[in-house]
């Protein structure tokens, strides 16, 4: 690879509607998470349980450093739209170029099981770098849940790594308001590198 550097941190912010922490600690202060942003018991419940299972999920993921779960209706307690914020690593022997990324981003892997109902991706920057917007919607091979997934793919400068934005949403009533929120994350994201070793 051309560069070397590697991602040591990536911060980043949230509206208040969100509840977010570092992968691996939902296992543990899922209910301390959840309780910063609902207090009715039925629903601090449900949104505890939510939290457990998308830090389940993260853990499996590789590279993932952060998450959250977006809480606007603090009745229910169920999560609108949730994020993985990760770090990836080029399929090639080299930095991606903006140019190699969308038009990846425009054809993505297919995944057994699952049809791809619509694709769209799009180029543009923000604060951290050179970024790619994937849009896809997706639904389970005889099912009708539909699943709309806004994929924010980050080049920062001075690393072949590319930080992944990842918000999925099954409630397709607040996709609008969750690209609003989409927003404010990616706007804010800053990402670290390591020191370059001196000869």
């Amino acid at each position: 690879m051309t560069d070397t550097r590697q991602i040591v941190h990536i911060e980043w912010g949230a509206s208040e509607d969100w509840a977010v922490w570092s992968v691996g600690e939902g296992r543990t202060h899922a209910a301390e998470i959840a309780a910063k942003r609902v207090r009715d018991a039925n629903a601090l419940t449900a949104a505890t349980a939510g939290i457990r299972a998308l830090d389940e999920y993260a853990t499996q993921q590789p590279g993932t450093w952060s998450l959250g779960v977006w809480l606007p209706d603090t009745g229910t307690g169920r999560a609108a739209a949730t994020v993985l914020v990760r770090t990836i690593q080029p399929d090639g022997p080299h930095r991606m170029t903006q140019d190699e990324l969308l038009a990846w981003a425009c054809m993505p892997p297919r995944t057994r099981g699952v049809k791809v109902l619509t694709v769209e991706a799009a180029a543009g920057e923000v604060a951290a770098g050179p970024v790619v917007l994937q849009v896809v919607e997706t639904v389970p091979r005889f099912s009708r849940r539909i699943t709309a997934a806004m994929n924010w793919y980050i080049l920062p400068p001075g690393t072949d790594e590319i930080v992944l934005c990842q918000f999925e949403t099954e409630q397709m009533d607040l996709f609008e308001a969750m690209s609003q929120e989409t927003n404010t994350v990616t706007d804010s994201v800053v990402v670290h590198l390591n020191t370059p070793d001196r000869a």
